[in-house]
């Protein structure tokens, strides 16, 4: 049986599995292959990392690119294979150095990581502008993030620990950590926090409608959505890549305010350059690496 291992976001989760599902089911018929999919439902969940511990290796892995991360390159490269030029990126994803040099995390979206803030607690000329401002010592106490086994807040410590580390400890004990990015959303939405960290498109549900984001000038910081292929898979479940590079999949990720890696597709209005806190496939994995 050939098996999936599904991570991504949680706004996302139950639409994407269920597309991804159903193609699967669709490919397994027509191609005589049975196809298993397991869906990462906690944060804190090791699943992927427990499987390879195991031998068990996915002959799938579509997953935040952290989870790869957490890996490290060794295990990934004897476990999974090379695919260059398999599924070709948007330029602007290119000029960024988003295509993986070693070309075995294959990128088909980037969910960005925004500072959203209370509209009526903030006045616009007082709004932090760049990570560095947002960490400052007269925000301390005013930001929320989820816990930090969430993508968002691993993102942001790691990020800010790496890029700013006299300022590190001083914001993580005075960052408030909820229990959920819904929570974090809510948080802000209520006034209890005049600042946060998150998704965009989390942001864009808040019951009172309090809720506004700030692009930051320095980049999002980001995540890319990766998909993975074993060493010896069989090639007809490439197809599933191709699934995730499909039109379909690619206008379901950018109506969630992700970066579409199709060239085929227009990028969002509000990050039509691609401007993330990123500097390559070397640099995210220092950065995040489990020390």
């Amino acid at each position: 049986m050939a098996s999936i291992i599904l991570n991504c976001p949680v706004n996302t989760r139950r639409s994407f599995s269920e597309m991804l599902k159903e193609f699967t089911q669709e490919l397994g018929e027509k191609q005589g292959i049975d196809i298993n999919i397991k869906v990462q439902q906690r944060p804190d969940d090791p699943l992927l990392q427990k499987a390879v511990e195991a031998g068990e290796i996915p002959d799938v892995v579509i997953a935040h690119a952290v989870k790869l991360v957490d890996l490290g390159k060794e295990i990934i490269q004897e476990h999974f294979q090379a695919l260059p030029e398999r599924f070709p990126l948007r330029r602007e994803m290119i000029a960024k150095d988003f295509l993986d040099p070693a070309a075995y995390l294959n990128s088909f979206a980037i969910v960005p990581f925004v500072i959203i803030y209370n509209r009526q607690l903030i006045k616009e000329e007082d709004l932090p502008r760049t990570w560095e401002e947002l960490i400052d010592a007269k925000w301390w106490g005013q930001v929320t993030a989820p816990f930090a086994h969430h993508v968002v807040s691993r993102l942001a410590l790691d990020f800010i620990k790496y890029h700013f580390p006299d300022k590190y400890e001083g914001f993580a004990a005075n960052t408030f950590f909820s229990r959920s990015p819904q929570e974090t959303v809510i948080a802000v939405d209520e006034g209890r926090y005049p600042l946060g960290i998150m998704n965009i498109s989390f942001a864009r549900f808040s019951r009172n409608k309090n809720v506004g984001f700030i692009w930051p000038d320095d980049g999002a910081l980001c995540s890319p959505q990766v998909m993975v292929f074993k060493k010896d898979v069989d090639e007809r479940l490439l197809a599933v890549g191709d699934f995730l590079m499909s039109a379909k999949m690619q206008e379901f990720f950018r109506g969630q305010d992700f970066t579409p890696a199709s060239p085929e597709i227009e990028m969002s209005a509000l990050n039509n350059e691609c401007n993330f806190w990123w500097q390559g496939w070397d640099n995210y994995f220092q950065v995040l690496q489990k020390k």
